[in-house]
This record gives structure tokens, sequence and C-alpha cells, in this order.
């Protein structure tokens, strides 16, 4: 008799293995364009403008307009909040300090329905963009293996972001050295200096003094390169905390191999030939 060759598809079968190059490039377009641009401009102007009524809202529009009412109601707020961190016992600088990053915190939580709005469309957003620029991955369960973002994951990450911001604020206002000739808190070498400096060179601009006052453009000033720092600090906090709160709440994935090893799909070839 004649040995045969065995048929390895009668002993076996081949299982369809997952794609293995991770995100597509239409996820992480859709990473770059909420959080760094979408979200950290948004909550920087957003942050800046209130900041400002924070300090000076006095100021701010017209007397007796609609406008300077709010700034006045802004204004108060910030009063009422440096007085009370001076009753626990803070100086009047740290407690104006602290008064400054604990409303910008919060008026920066109001981009959270933005945020929370556009996570939800994560998926036929990045498949939009992957199809335009020719990046459309092999395997489309890339996609549903995004996290799912829930308001607790938000939120929550917002919560958890305060834990850094906090004590961040602290080290600036009480860690003090001297930098060109100055000795200061690193509050000031990093916000207060830049921000005088910019302001100098706008006060130049004798149209722009005319608009907003010598004052005014101090106190933007200011205010620019403090949120510009705490901005960023917060984005990333966003990004980071919610994914790892929107993963720990969803069951571990099952990949298509484990479930056909499972099933017991998965077989060693024969490895003897068979006679017949």
């Amino acid at each position: 008799m004649e040995n045969q060759k065995p048929d390895a598809t009668a002993t076996f079968s081949t299982p369809s293995y997952p794609a293995t190059a991770g995100r597509s490039f239409g996820l992480r377009a859709f990473d770059v364009w909420l959080y760094p641009f979408v979200t950290n401009t948004g909550v920087f102007v957003t942050s800046v403008f209130f900041t400002y009524l924070t300090n000076k809202g006095s100021s701010f529009g017209k007397a007796g307009s609609t406008a300077r009412s709010f700034g006045e109601l802004v204004e108060k707020r910030g009063t009422w909040l440096r007085g009370k961190f001076m009753d626990m016992g803070l100086s009047e600088p740290i407690a104006n300090n602290a008064k400054m990053v604990f409303w910008s915190f919060a008026d920066g939580t109001l981009l959270a329905p933005v945020i929370k709005g556009f996570e939800d469309r994560r998926e036929p957003i990045a498949m939009y963009i992957d199809k335009m620029a020719g990046t459309e991955p092999d395997d489309p369960s890339v996609y549903a293996a995004e996290p799912k973002q829930t308001w607790l994951s938000v939120l929550g990450a917002r919560a958890l972001t305060a834990g850094i911001v906090a004590p961040t604020a602290g080290v600036l206002n009480n860690v003090n050295f001297r930098f060109l000739g100055q000795f200061n808190s690193l509050n000031h070498h990093m916000f207060m200096r830049p921000g005088m400096a910019l302001s100098n060179q706008l006060k130049e601009n004798a149209s722009l003094v005319r608009k907003i006052g010598k004052g005014n453009i101090e106190e933007v000033a200011s205010c620019t390169f403090f949120e510009a720092f705490y901005t960023s600090v917060c984005t990333a906090g966003q990004y980071f905390f919610s994914r790892m709160i929107a993963s720990s709440r969803e069951d571990p994935p099952v990949t298509q191999v484990a479930e056909a090893k499972s099933d017991g799909l998965v077989h060693a070839p024969a490895m003897a030939a068979q006679k017949s």
C-alpha cells in the first residue's frame, strides 16, 4: 500500500488571529484633536477670562453695565474664598494664589460636557479620520476596544487631577530661591515675572492701553502664564485618569485566539503519516 499525505484540514482548523497593530491612526488623531486642541484651548480661554474676573472683575466693562455687574459678582466669590483661606491661617499672598487655583480648576470643569459629548462619538469620528487618511485598520475591533467614557470617568478624572493640582500649587508657593537677582517663590518666578515682562511689552501699544488700561494688561498677562501651566496639567490628568477609570470598569477583553483555544479549535498538526 502507498503512503498518503494527511489531510491537514481534516484534523485542525486555523483560527482568525486579531490584528496586533494596536490603536489606529484615527484614534490617536482624535486624542490629539480633543485634548491638546479642543479641551486645552477651551479650558485655557475660559480660565484666563474667569481668573481675570476673579481678581479684577470690578473693573470689567462700563459702570452700571451687565458686564460690570457680572465681573463684580465673580470677583466677590474670589474675595470671599481668599478670606476663608486667610481664616485658616494662610498668608494673604498664598491665600490669594490658592483662591485663583481653586476657581480656575472649578471654572475649567465647565468643559466637562464638551469632553463627554465628543467621547461619546469617539468611534465614528476615528473611523472617519481613518477612512479619509487611508489608515483603516485590518481589525475594526480596535474601535470597540476603546475605553467607554461615562460621567463617572470624566468627572472622576477631574477630581483625581485636583489631587495633583493642589499639592503642586502648594509647592510653587512655598519653595523660594534667588533667580536673576530676585529672591521669591516658584510661583512668582514662573508666572508673575514673565507676566510682568509681557505686560511691559504690551503697554507700548498705546491703542491697547486706551482700550483696556494698564492695570488690566498686567492682570491678563499674569493670568496667561498662570493658566498655561495649570491648564496643561489638568488636560493631561483628564486624559490619562479618565481612560484609567473607564478601563477599570470594563470587563477584560477576550481575544479571538483565546476564544478559539477554549473552544478546542486550535490543535497541533498531525505529525505522523496515515496509511490506508
